[in-house]
């Protein structure tokens, strides 16, 4: 019987690392801003993984001041869950927005954020937010589906993970590189 234990403590480690094997390159570029990880974790809901987080910055940084007045950021969520429903991503950044600002909740703006996510997110998949100064740009697999003007909406798609009320206060952390 021991001789099973130990087996199976061994599978599931060796599963676990490659599992959880960060799946996020060290730099990212948009246009002609270069980007290096600043951190990264992954975001679960319950007892599942649904995406790996990463914050990338011109320079690293720990200081959330420093890093919310940055010209230049940007998120990358790379998806592990095998498949999320268009309903499940808009109600998840929704809940996120509202975390934070929830002036935000059935806003226009907030409206045509959540409108631009018809179709269903699957592992593997790529999510990527781009912030300059009021701007962001979101991206899925590397192709632009909308820019935002609009310098609150930039603010509570970054507070969803680094804000006073994060979605994962570890995962905040972790995105600063702590």
């Amino acid at each position: 019987m021991r001789k099973y234990s130990l087996l199976i403590v061994l599978i599931f480690t060796l599963c676990a690392t490659n599992l959880f094997a960060s799946k996020l390159p060290d730099s990212l570029s948009f246009g002609d801003s270069k980007f290096i990880l600043n951190g990264s974790g992954i975001r679960k809901k319950f007892m599942f993984s649904i995406y790996e987080v990463g914050l990338f910055l011109p320079k690293k940084s720990n200081e959330l001041k420093e890093i919310y007045s940055a010209d230049k950021k940007a998120l990358r969520l790379y998806f592990i869950y095998k498949n999320l429903e268009p309903k499940k991503i808009k109600e998840a950044f929704e809940d996120g927005i509202a975390l934070n600002h929830k002036e935000l909740k059935d806003s226009d703006e907030s409206k045509k954020f959540l409108s631009i996510f018809t179709f269903d997110i699957k592992e593997n998949d790529t999510i990527d937010f781009y912030f300059d100064n009021t701007n962001f740009l979101v991206f899925y697999n590397g192709k632009q589906l909308a820019t935002f003007n609009n310098s609150v909406l930039s603010k509570a798609i970054l507070d969803i993970y680094l804000g006073e009320n994060p979605i994962d206060k570890s995962l905040k952390n972790k995105l600063l590189g702590k």
